[in-house]
This record gives C-alpha cells, structure tokens and sequence, in this order.
C-alpha cells in the first residue's frame, strides 16, 4: 500500500487540469439555490461544536433569510439571558413586569435597575456567541494543518477549531510554489465568483437594514437592549455557502482540492473537521452560532447575474430568499426597487439629482443617453463635421460631458446611427491604467480623441468605424 501523501510541493499535470473542474464546482456550490439540505447541516454542525469542545447545540433554529438571522440571532441570545436572570431573580422579575406596560411611567428607581439589568444581559448575551470558537476550532484549525503541508508560505471557537485548524495543517503539508497555483486556480477564483461579488452585497445589504433600524429605534430599555445586541453581534455569522472560496487556508474549495485530488493526509481528527466544516457550506447559507442553538438561514430561491458574474436582473431581484427579501442590482450596482420595475417613471429631473454616481450612471444607461441629452437640453460647447463630413456636437449637462459619434456603417434603410460618448469634463485623455492625461481645449476633435488615450493632435485615424 502507498505510503499516505503528507507533503505536497509540486503538483502533476493530471492535478493541474482537474483546477478549472474543482473551481466551477465550488462556484456552483457557492451560488446554490433551491432548499437547504438541514439533515445534513444538522449534522455537521454538531460536528463543528464539538470539535471546539463544545456541546452540540441544542436547538438548531431555521429561518428565511440573512435579514431575518441578522435580528433574531441577537434578539434571541438576549431571551435566553433575560429568561435566565427572570428565574433566578424574583427582584429582576418584578422590576421588568413593572417596566414593560409603562414604560417610562415608571420610578427612575426602576428604571435604574432594570436597565443595569438589561445592559448586563446583552453583555451575557454576546459573550456566549460562539462563532470564534467553532470558527477557530474548524476553519483556522484546518487552515494551520493545510498551511504546514504547504510549507513557507468562523467566530473564534468554531472558525478557530474547524477552518483554521484545517488551513493550518495543509499550510505545514503544501509547498509555496503549489499552494500559489491552486490559490490562484481554485480558492481566489471561487472567491471572486461568490464571496467578492454576492456575499460582500448581501452582508452590505443586511448592514444597512441593520443600522436603519437601530437610527431609527425609539421606546422602551428593552427595544433598545435588542437593537444594541443587534447591532453589536448580527455580523457575528458564518457564510455558508457564500464562503467556500477566498483568500484562506480552511476555505472548503482549497483544502478539499489538496484533500481529493492531491490525496493530503492530514491525520484522522483534521479530515473529521474538514470534512465537518465542507458539510456546513454545502448544505445552507449563513449561520449563526451560540451556546444554546444555532440560527441557520435557507438558500436563496434565486441568483441572477451578467456575463461578468455580477449580480443583475432588468425584471426583477437579483436575488432573493423564502421570504422575499432580497436587492436590485443592475451590472452588480445596487439600485431602488422602482428602476428596475418601473424604468418607464424614470425621469430627467430625477436622474440629474441623484448623488450617487454608480447609480446615475446605471439610470443613464436605462434612460438612454441619447434620449437624455436631448431632453434635458443639453448646453452645446462645439460643433463641426468629423472627418466623413458628418455634423458632430460636444455637450454639457449637470456636470457630464458627451461628444456625437456616428456609425460609418449605414442602416440597411441608409440611416447613420448616432452614439453619445461619455468624456471627461476637461477632456483629459483616459490612458492605460486609468491614468488621465492633461486638459484639452473643448472641441468634438479633442473630445474624440481622449477616448483613444489620445489628444486632438494626435488623433489621426485613416478610417473611422
């Protein structure tokens, strides 16, 4: 029998070839849709907790999305300690029966102490989350394994114990020059594709329900008391799904491809928690774990993206979980509800007083520029013919500057289409790296020019297409 594989520092041709396979598998992991599998979460999860020397869980609650695991994680670690201070203290009791019909009724005797009581309870609260631990537990231990097997180059319990310690043990077993090529080819791609692009907008996304909520919170200790622990810990998750590529050691994509395809033994115990945390990316979406129980959402029920794997859909959410909630995006810029449902209300007055420039952008691109310029009466600074004898003007309005180019190809009726082409301000030429060159006098020949990268004088085409 072959001896088992525990050092890896250089990689076969057959291994290299199986990179872009093992990478759009972990995409199409990342981006699932449909129902979670919970029996094999469930199971893996407990996996999780107990190699941080945990006790499972004793609930594992599942709700409809990541908005709805933002508030309730939180709120509920917050009924776990108030229900626990309520049963030990019959003075504490009295004191929040007193409070909550009330309100700010009541004595500040009262009020003192069942908001100290409160403020306690969230500290309690928070401090028994224990993402850390399962997260070091799992994705940092695995990390550290998988980071000595590659040499010189979630939570802290479970994040520590299960990826980390994971990473580690393939860092010790891979060499430098292979743990770069199957980061590159594997991790990072899978990474761009799902926690770059969909996860970095969803957690955006919750962020600012999250804080909206919090600004505009009013009323009693213990709305305020769930809202804090809201937004102190709601980010306190794990992805899932949205996590199974990117830059680290215990990510599942990386360290399953030295563990099944390159055959890494990384001892019994280690390909336990591997193979634990892998079971938790594949089977849901973000998760949120605690001493007492684990909050897990569903998969989303859809996933629209463009061409470049931006998130984008022109009809509806981009998307979207079990019970609703979800975003607009267009070309992966976030945007109201109505530009994407009702793009016909969309108007001059409202496109020139958006701030946000991503946003005018895209409304500029639903509205047409074309049609845009010619409705808001657009300041002409120059005009002349281009080189075919074609009437050509330079444009100003509400800060942006177009310059008419025409198709040198006609229609098959005879018709000319004409373009808008978006310039810079000063006309300076745009150049590789998106370095900008110096200003230019405002004419439709300079104007042209400086999409080349060019000035006027040196814009000579023989033939322009």
């Amino acid at each position: 029998m072959a001896a088992p594989v525990t050092r890896i520092d250089n990689l076969t041709a057959e291994q290299r070839a199986r990179m872009p396979e093992w990478r759009d598998e972990w995409i199409d992991i990342g981006l699932r849709t449909g129902p979670a599998d919970r029996p094999v979460f469930e199971r893996n999860v407990a996996r999780c907790y107990v190699a941080a020397g945990l006790e499972p869980p004793k609930r594992v609650v599942w709700v409809s999305s990541p908005l709805m695991l933002a508030f309730c994680g939180p709120a509920a670690a917050l009924a776990i300690e108030l229900r626990k201070r309520v049963a030990t203290n019959p003075k504490f009791a009295l004191a929040l029966l007193r409070w909550l019909p009330v309100g700010s009724a009541v004595d500040s005797e009262v009020r003192s102490e069942v908001r100290s009581a409160v403020d306690s309870a969230v500290g309690s609260a928070v401090g028994s989350a224990v993402r850390s631990a399962v997260g070091s537990a799992v994705r940092s231990a695995v990390g550290s394994a998988v980071r000595s097997a590659v040499g010189s180059a979630v939570g802290s319990a479970v994040d520590s114990a299960v990826g980390s310690a994971v990473g580690n043990a393939v860092r010790s077993a891979v060499g430098s020059e292979v743990e770069s090529a199957v980061r590159s080819a594997v991790g990072s791609a899978v990474g761009s594709e799902v926690e770059s692009e969909v996860e970095s907008a969803v957690r955006s996304a919750v962020g600012s329900e999250v804080e909206s909520a919090v600004e505009s919170a009013v009323g009693s200790v213990i709305r305020s008391a769930i809202l804090s622990i809201v937004r102190q810990r709601w980010a306190y998750y794990l992805g899932g799904q949205f996590w199974v590529g990117g830059w680290y050691w215990g990510s599942p994509s990386f360290v399953s491809f030295f563990r099944e395809v390159c055959g890494l033994d990384l001892g019994e115990e280690m390909s336990a928690r591997a193979l634990a945390y892998v079971g938790t990316a594949e089977s849901a979406c973000w998760w949120w774990p605690h001493k007492d129980f684990v909050m897990v959402c569903e998969r989303p029920v859809q996933i629209r993206r463009d061409a470049q794997g931006r998130l984008h859909s022109a009809t509806g959410k981009a998307i979207e979980w079990p019970d609703g909630w979800g975003f607009y995006r267009i070309h992966g810029v976030t945007v109201p509800e109505d530009l994407v449902t009702h793009p016909e209300q969309l108007t001059v007055s409202r496109i020139s007083g958006e701030r946000n420039a991503e946003v005018k952008r895209t409304m500029l691109e639903i509205f047409g520029l074309a049609r845009y310029v010619a409705e808001s009466k657009a300041e002409v600074l120059h005009e002349n013919e281009d080189a075919a004898g074609r009437r050509r003007r330079l444009l100003r309005h509400d800060g942006m500057m177009f310059v008419e180019v025409h198709n040198s190809t006609p229609e098959p009726d005879g018709y000319r289409k004409t373009y808008l082409l978006a310039v810079h301000p000063e006309l300076r030429p745009i150049r590789k790296g998106r370095e900008l060159g110096q200003p230019q006098a405002l004419t439709c020949q300079n104007a042209v020019a400086s999409t080349f990268g060019l000035r006027g004088s040196e814009y000579r085409p023989e033939a322009e297409t």
